[in-house]
């Protein structure tokens, strides 16, 4: 993946609880897989309401980019981050026993998610600093504790 974010765990109690029952589950791809698939929905969700993991809205798009795609460049679309679909058709992820990376294989997603000089940030990922959600982190405790509530 060209640009995306690892989820692992990291919370003590967390770990100290799954220490004391891992040995019961053979296999936690599955749980990583749940993981990844409900953090793409997270992020598919948020390119639908052009905000940012964290409730907040999507820069507009400049009057020029709007003339633009109405001109034929692109597929006329007013939708940010959504010209061509590209980039949330990318959105996927990588799972093995121990994390899950989610992200997209496009390159210029980085672009996006950072901006630059002459495009805004538009975070479509959680960021290094402000971490998951809280919603996002009870959605993987959830899929976490389920997994081993069969297996205990």
């Amino acid at each position: 993946m060209s640009f995306a974010f690892n989820f692992d765990i990291r919370n003590a109690e967390f770990i100290k609880y799954l220490n004391g029952t891992i040995s019961k589950s053979n296999n936690l791809l599955d749980v990583m897989e749940e993981i990844g698939s409900e953090l793409e929905s997270e992020i598919r969700l948020n390119f639908e309401q052009e905000q940012t993991p964290y409730g907040e809205p999507w820069k507009a798009l400049s009057a020029s980019t709007q003339e633009s795609r109405r001109s034929g460049k692109g597929s006329g679309s007013n939708k940010i981050l959504r010209d061509t679909g590209d980039l949330f058709n990318s959105i996927t992820h990588n799972a093995d026993r121990s994390e899950v990376e989610v992200g997209t294989s496009k390159e210029y997603g980085a672009v996006h998610q950072d901006g630059s000089d002459d495009i805004p940030a538009r975070i479509f990922l959680p960021t290094e600093e402000d971490g998951l959600p809280n919603d996002w982190e009870d959605t993987i405790d959830e899929i976490v504790i389920n997994h081993f509530r069969t297996v205990v």
